[in-house]
């Protein structure tokens, strides 16, 4: 079965336990929190990922080209932008 769950994102980076068919939907802030929103199988969660957030004019790994971009939000009365990036865990 297919449904829609939220992850609360903590502030650097955060991992996330999904089924290997997620699709990212959305990433918006709620209650000042950055948040996403991802479609997944209910069944087994057998993957997960790491989503990193890096500010404007932050310098950026070299290792970038294995991450996927996901969005970018406007916080604290858009006085920060704030990219997010998502890519496979690697332990």
């Amino acid at each position: 079965m297919k449904a829609i769950y939220k992850y609360p994102l903590v502030w650097g980076g955060t991992r996330v336990k999904l089924h290997e068919s997620f699709k990212v939907l959305k990433l918006a802030t709620q209650r000042g929190a950055p948040t996403l929103w991802c479609e997944v199988d209910t069944g087994t969660f057998n993957i997960e990922i790491d989503i990193k957030m890096f500010a404007t004019g932050e310098s950026l790994p070299k290792d970038l080209v294995e991450w996927t971009y996901v969005d970018s939000l406007l916080m604290l009365e858009d006085s920060l932008v704030w990219h997010f990036y998502w890519r496979y865990a690697i332990d």
